[in-house]
Formats: C-alpha cells, structure tokens, sequence
C-alpha cells in the first residue's frame, strides 16, 4: 500500500502521488497509525509555494513581499542584498585600485571586462541552479554529488575553453597582439572554470549548515564570482603581458 509518513518531505511525496497518479494518499506515523490524508492539490500548493520563494530568493527578495502592501516591509527584503552588491562593487573597486599603476601602460584590459565578468556571473549562476535543483529533487548523495561535480568540472572545462578562445581571439584581431589574446582566453577560461564550481558548490555548503541554498544563488554567488574574476583576469593578464 502506498502511504506517507510523517516525516517526508513535500519533494517526496510530490514524486509519489506524480508516479502513481493518485489525487491523495494517506498519512501514517512512525508506528503505522492514520493521522490523517494528503491531497494531490495542498501537496502542489506547497511546491508552487517553495518554488516561489526560492525563485524570489535568487534574484535578492522574498515571497513575502508578494503579499504585502507595506513600503517599509518590502525595503526591508530588498535592501540587504542591495548592500551586498554595494559591498561587492566597492571591493572590486578596491582591487582595480590595486592594479592601477600596471593597468595605465596597459588599459585595453579595461575594455574586456564586460564581458569577462558577464560570462564569469552567468556561468556562476548557471552552477548555482543546478545545485539548488538537485538539492530540492533530493539529489543529495555522496554518489550523486560526486557524479555532479565531475560532470560540473568537465563543463566547466570546455564552457570555458570556448568562450575564453572566442574572446581571445577577438582580441587578438582587434589589438594585433597575440599575448593579450593569449592572456585574455586564458584568464577567462579559469575564471569561468572557477566560477562554476562556486556556483555550484556555494548552495551545497549551505545546505550543509542548514541555511536555506537558494540564498547563494543570488546576489551572494554574484559577488564572489566577480572578486575572484578580476583577480584572476588582472593577475594573469598582467603576468602573460609583462612579458611583452
């Protein structure tokens, strides 16, 4: 007899009555005793519900604010990751402050880093998805990470050796320098590598401490992919470049 005990969770019994077909299925405690029966609907009402708010959370907000009229509330949900892309963009700052002197003989590298830390942000976030959805399928097995993250480090491989050859290139025919061609794909495709693997590991580590993972993959994976994007970028870049 397919029932549900107590103690699942919503993703479980979602994947039960979807199986089954069943519009609702009883509700059994630890020593088999009915306490009651779930239906197909309050089970998908709750999905939509979770699913809203980890959507809300990714983009730096609440589910929350849906429901409210309050200006003061919605300032209140709003702002903290406001502040942390503030805090993001003044270290990054602080960092482009620290290659000042070098970049003056060199700033073309200015030019690319649009692109560099758009291609870093996206990738990041597309780690932090995926992680955040296994999480909730309840992928969250030794076996199932390691096979996630080998796979992870792989596409992160060739997303990177592509994008960072694309770029490299252009820069190559636009400048006519091959070094800054060669510093740029190479500097952007570990960033990317790097960035992907924060994405994805970030919701983990969270959910590791029991902190909600669908908080890392907002303005927090953000933040971290830029600041060691531009390290990463400016420190190889300066390095291949000095050579010149």
């Amino acid at each position: 007899m397919v029932q549900v005990e107590t103690g699942m969770s919503q993703g479980d019994v979602a994947k039960l009555l979807q199986r089954h077909r069943y519009l609702g299925l009883p509700v059994v405690d630890q020593a088999q005793r009915l306490v009651g029966v779930i239906s197909a609907d309050s089970v998908l009402e709750a999905v939509e519900e979770k699913a809203a708010d980890t959507i809300a959370k990714i983009v730096g907000t609440s589910s929350e604010e849906v429901k409210t009229r309050s200006i003061a509330v919605v300032m209140r949900l709003r702002l903290p990751w406001l502040l942390v892309s503030i805090a993001s963009g003044l270290l990054c700052a602080l960092l482009l402050g620290f290659f000042q002197d070098n970049l003056q003989t060199i700033a073309v590298l200015f030019l690319f880093v649009p692109v560099v830390l758009g291609l870093s942000e996206s990738t990041g976030v597309q780690g932090a998805t995926i992680a955040i959805r296994n999480i909730t399928l309840g992928h969250v097995s030794i076996k199932d990470l390691g096979r996630l993250f080998f796979r992870e480090v792989i596409v992160g491989v060739f997303i990177g050796i592509v994008c960072g050859t694309i770029v490299g290139t252009f820069a190559y025919l636009w400048q006519k320098n091959n070094l800054l061609g060669a510093a740029l794909g190479g500097s952007m495709t570990l960033a990317i590598i790097i960035s992907g693997l924060i994405g994805f590991l970030l919701p983990l580590l969270f959910q590791r401490f029991k902190i909600d993972p669908a908080i890392a993959s907002g303005p927090l994976v953000l933040a971290i992919c830029d600041l060691q994007t531009l390290v990463v970028y400016f420190g190889i870049s300066l390095a291949v470049l000095a050579k010149s």
